[in-house]
């Protein structure tokens, strides 16, 4: 019985190396523009590497991992939306209809996309939340086209993690099923997330930044782990963030206001 539990831990551990080997890894910074979305899938490890501001959508896949770097903070702004569903799911049924004949096109058509029993996806209930919030919470726009309206964080993420975004630019995507860049599956598994962060040096007071502010929309954080995660107070009465969207420098009151 001992030697099965080593055998087992051995081959979890390997596992685990074997992605991070075959990760890609995306340094990340900047700012996320009211109306975009992005999503962190988890065949990539992203390090943020400076200050990424959040304006319009982030969506995290499960069994993502994001990386702090020294200095790098995350900030949920005004209209900004963070959602890290570490319960997300999603089947393809790449069987459910033929695209390959009319009225689809092919695996990349948006109507093919939408059709009923090529993807599975709910909302995991959450307690915390009035159902009528959830479309506030977790609806997804990736576009003005029907079927790219009112998605599943899980769905959304599906669509990314395929590159039909891309569409017929790539003709494997529009002439094969559904497959990520890795090749592999295009499920989207409940997995715990997994925020890192490490100190800047040995007197750093915080590790790891995540900051939402006032009038953001929502930062939905579940099955997330936060390592090395570490807060102190004395942040909170320094007036950090000192410059608007439109480059305005705020006075010292209104940054405390507003932090």
């Amino acid at each position: 019985m001992q030697r099965w539990f080593r055998l087992s831990s051995l081959l979890l551990a390997l596992t685990a190396i074997f992605n991070v080997a075959h990760a890609q890894f995306v340094e990340v910074r900047g700012s996320l523009p009211p109306g975009s979305v992005r999503i962190f899938v988890r065949d990539t490890i992203y390090r943020i590497s400076g200050t990424y501001t959040i304006g319009g959508t982030l969506v995290i896949e499960p069994g993502t991992r994001v990386e702090f770097l020294p200095n790098g903070r995350l900030i949920d702004s005004t209209g900004g939306r963070i959602i890290a569903d570490g319960r997300a799911s999603a089947t393809y049924n790449a069987g459910a209809v033929n695209p390959l004949v009319p009225p689809y096109i092919g695996y990349d058509d948006l109507n093919y996309y939408g059709a009923a029993g090529v993807v599975t996806s709910t909302i995991e209930t959450e307690p915390t939340i009035s159902p009528a919030k959830y479309g506030t919470i977790f609806n997804v726009d990736l576009g003005s086209n029907a079927n790219l309206q009112n998605l599943t964080p899980a769905k959304a993420i599906m669509y990314r993690a395929a590159r039909l975004d891309l569409g017929s630019v790539i003709s494997a995507i529009r002439l094969n099923p559904w497959f990520r860049l890795s090749g592999r599956p295009i499920n989207v598994s409940p997995a715990r997330i997994t925020f890192t962060a490490d100190r800047v040096n040995n007197f750093s007071r915080e590790w790891g930044h995540i900051v939402v502010l006032p009038g953001a929309r929502a930062a939905f954080f579940r099955d997330v782990d936060f390592v090395n995660f570490r807060k102190d107070t004395t942040v909170d009465n320094r007036p950090v963030y000192l410059a608007n969207n439109a480059g305005q420098t705020f006075t010292a009151a209104q940054a405390e206001t507003a932090n």
